[in-house]
């Protein structure tokens, strides 16, 4: 089937666009991002499958009161469509971008984007919705919780407001990931409406407030004989709820801290956690002092150790104990400062079996990242590593880096290791690049 070129362009504004999955019925094999027009929606006698559908405010240049009014009138009529008949049971997925309200006046604007969360319900069968800054209120959540195939629920930046007064459902849904981030949190009681027993496997809640709740959630709950991956924050892992949280976490896998103050308090305080809690835990974000005793004694074979190892001395020590409790790690990412660079290979020496490898050093000069890459030519690296990276991880995205191709460490990579599809090593600039 032919698409008409002029149905190709941005006929609607920037806030609404498709993804749109190509059914076999359908030749154009660009077919896959565009934005279309309601007339050719309606146009169309065979069949479009719309997985996702995303709502984004105009962009910056577009937020003129003077237009803004009859863009709100505008989006208020594609939302009837969009919630048609025509459309609701194809949608798998839906994202809601907001923005903060003082960068509009428009009321009608506010309302559009209420309605549309208010109509969630209308899609059946929506399995992921992820939203940035927008303002829920219980009857926004009633709705996601009466939608029975969700299974991804992010929400980032989004207050929840529950000055209306609406009871949680008796229904639950069945969310496989629940994610709370960067400001959006829930009251106790519409948690147990998201966080299914049988059916959750991760959970993150970045905030402090989310991360209590869900602790006394979990420890005074049922079994969460799915949930494999539980991240949690300012959260003191030595506290008893939280002990009884975990040991109603029988199969969890990954466990991670995140901010920077949870572990100082605790990290005096030694002992092992209990053998019979999280038995089958293998992946774990903490801080370093954690890994030589609190995790003492179980499997791990990913971890990411929080807080600054300062010095080489500091720096030998903390990896030969891990070796000495992990050695058989596959993952390692630390953090450093004020070590030379041939002790920041040293986990290339000690763990046979390292797949990945991250070290964050904001202090690594040109001089530094010479030196490592001559010592790559002339040391073992394990057989089956696949990324390496050493330096700044601010600039590692390149957006500020000079990439420099080393011809003879790449031949010596392809030619006895294989495996490899990353070396990363950054200072103020990047000094070897490999993919």
């Amino acid at each position: 089937m032919a698409i008409p070129s002029s149905y190709m362009q941005h006929t609607f504004p920037p806030e609404i666009w498709f993804q749109v999955l190509q059914p076999s019925t359908l030749t154009h094999r660009d077919f896959q991002n565009v934005s279309l027009s309601c007339s050719f929606l309606q146009e169309v006698t065979r069949p479009i499958l719309f997985r996702s559908l995303t709502f984004r405010p105009p962009c910056e240049s577009d937020r003129r009161a003077s237009t803004y009014d009859q863009e709100s009138t505008d989006f208020s009529q594609r939302l009837s469509f969009l919630t048609s008949d025509a459309i609701v049971p194809w949608v798998r997925e839906v994202r809601i971008i907001w923005f903060r309200p003082e960068h509009s006046n428009s009321d009608k604007s506010r309302q559009a984007y209420a309605n549309l969360v208010a109509k969630l319900s209308c899609f059946e069968r929506v399995a992921k919705l992820h939203a940035e800054q927008f303002t829920f209120d219980s009857s926004h959540l009633q709705a996601l919780a009466e939608c029975p195939f969700l299974k991804h629920l992010n929400l980032v930046k989004c207050p929840i407001n529950h000055t209306r007064h609406v009871q949680p459902p008796s229904a639950q849904c069945a969310v496989v990931d629940l994610t709370f981030r960067d400001g959006a949190s829930l009251d106790g009681k519409w948690w147990s409406s998201f966080v299914s027993p049988t059916s959750t496997r991760t959970i993150t809640a970045t905030n402090y407030q989310p991360s209590l709740q869900l602790v006394d959630i979990l420890a005074s709950g049922p079994i969460m004989s799915q949930l494999k991956s539980l991240t949690l924050c300012c959260t003191s892992p030595r506290s008893p709820q939280f002990l009884e949280a975990l040991l109603r976490c029988p199969v969890l896998e990954t466990l991670r801290f995140v901010g920077e103050d949870y572990y100082v308090s605790f990290a005096t305080q030694k002992g092992a956690l209990r053998s019979d809690i999280v038995p089958h835990l293998k992946s774990v974000r903490a801080g370093t002092d954690y890994f030589a005793s609190y995790f003492c004694g179980r499997h791990l074979t990913e971890i990411e150790a929080t807080g600054e190892i300062d010095g080489d001395i500091a720096f030998v020590n903390f990896v030969s104990e891990l070796h000495d409790h992990y050695p058989q790690l596959t993952s390692l990412s630390l953090h450093a400062s004020r070590i030379h660079p041939d002790a920041l290979l040293l986990p290339l020496r000690k763990f046979a079996q390292l797949e990945h490898l991250s070290v964050g050093y904001q202090r690594l000069t040109k001089e530094d990242g010479n030196e490592i890459r001559a010592q790559l030519l002339g040391i073992s690296l394990p057989p089956n590593l696949q990324t390496l990276q050493i330096g700044d991880y601010e600039t590692s995205n390149g957006a500020h880096a000079e990439p420099m191709l080393d011809s003879a460490l790449e031949t010596h990579l392809k030619e006895r290791y294989p495996s490899v599809r990353k070396v990363l090593i950054t200072g103020s600039s990047t000094v070897f690049r490999y993919n």
